[in-house]
């Protein structure tokens, strides 16, 4: 007999409870309208009407224009604001249970400090090699050093929590800050070393932004984001063990270093390439992931999905908003995140605070 909310023919172990089906309709038809709202509302001068926006959708004719500004324009911008987001945001759920600590967010590895790094030494360099650097410019140079950059910061958080023999959530964290600090300092010098052009190129960069025209961004971002998030999917089980007692899921089979490792790897991976085409857009993944727990409770099952969508509408809103709130003017929407995280990080040290000792070491 079939266990009630499961599909007929299907072991305990496998089961996918029908209401995880529905959810997933929810979300994705909730993303779906998240992305048409993005089309309406996008900025820029040209005025698009929600007829306009459905009849190009369902593939009728518009006005050539309003079909360019929709094809180049505003739909890779929506969907690679929807892949930045549900990464941020799974990553920070996956730093929070691993680490074990309700503050850690996507960039406590030091994968931010990293990837800008590479990004403002990659201005630099094009400005100093005159013709022939801004040419780079043409192609994803910024973008491929700022990944190169997340990849170190992850190597030397690595090796650092390696050197003290065990996976120590203190140790992990304290090198993701100290690696922070020391790539801040490189940053700063790099721009007292650049020029004023250069300079404004390098703080416009690390207020994150999601500008973009056409589909390379996403197409390279897309793929990435997809690995990480099957990889996290596919242990979720794992994940909770770990979140609640490493020692427990040892004994239940996880290899819990490799596990860890793994998790950690992807969740960062992912991270560093959304942060180095879109820059280091802060606090999706301290805020959506505590806000689907508060909503859902804690089981990753219920949390991962979640994260997924609720991160994609969050960046996608974000944008919207930074697009139109000054009128013809656009904000980087990092500013929008950051206005939003600073308050909500205080509400979270407040809340941590009351309840008590809770994760940790």
């Amino acid at each position: 007999m079939a266990t009630p909310g499961t599909e007929v023919g299907s072991s305990p172990g496998t089961a996918f409870p029908r209401r995880s089906v529905l959810g997933w309709a929810v979300g994705l038809a909730a993303l779906a309208g998240g992305i048409l709202f993005a089309l309406r509302i996008g900025g820029g001068a040209i005025e698009i009407t929600w007829a306009e926006v459905f009849r190009w959708a369902l593939g009728g004719e518009i006005d050539p224009t309003r079909a360019q500004a929709l094809a180049t324009l505003r739909l890779p911008r929506a969907l690679m604001a929807a892949v930045s987001g549900a990464t941020l945001a799974t990553a920070g759920a996956v730093y929070q249970a691993l680490l074990r600590n309700p503050l850690a967010e996507p960039y406590t590895l030091g994968v931010s400090g990293g990837a800008t790094f590479g990004a403002v030494v990659a201005i630099a360099l094009a400005g100093r090699l005159g013709p022939a650097g801004a040419a780079w410019l043409s192609l994803p140079v910024v973008s491929a050093a700022a990944l190169a950059g997340a990849g170190t910061a992850i190597v030397l958080v690595y090796i650092l929590a390696r050197s003290a023999g065990r996976f120590s959530s203190s140790t992990i964290i304290l090198a993701g800050i100290t690696l922070n600090l020391v790539f801040a300092s490189l940053i700063l010098l790099v721009e007292y070393l650049a020029d004023y052009t250069q300079v404004y190129e390098m703080i416009r960069w690390m207020m994150g932004g999601l500008d973009i025209v056409g589909y390379r961004d996403f197409q390279i971002v897309g793929p990435v984001a997809a690995i990480g998030l099957a990889t996290i999917f596919l242990a979720v089980g794992e994940l909770d063990l770990l979140a609640v007692d490493p020692l427990a899921a040892a004994t239940l089979g996880v290899r819990v270093e490799r596990a860890r490792w793994r998790l950690l790897l992807a969740a960062s991976l992912m991270t560093g390439c959304v942060v180095a085409f879109a820059g280091p857009i802060g606090f999706v993944g301290l805020i959506v992931p505590h806000c689907v727990r508060m909503a859902l409770g804690a089981p990753h099952g219920r949390v991962m999905p979640a994260c997924v969508v609720a991160g994609a509408l969050f960046l996608i809103a974000c944008d919207t908003l930074a697009q139109n709130v000054l009128g013809d003017e656009e904000l980087p929407v990092g500013v929008i995140t950051a206005m939003l995280g600073g308050p909500f990080f205080v509400f979270l040290l407040f809340r941590h605070a009351r309840a008590g000792p809770g994760w940790g070491d």
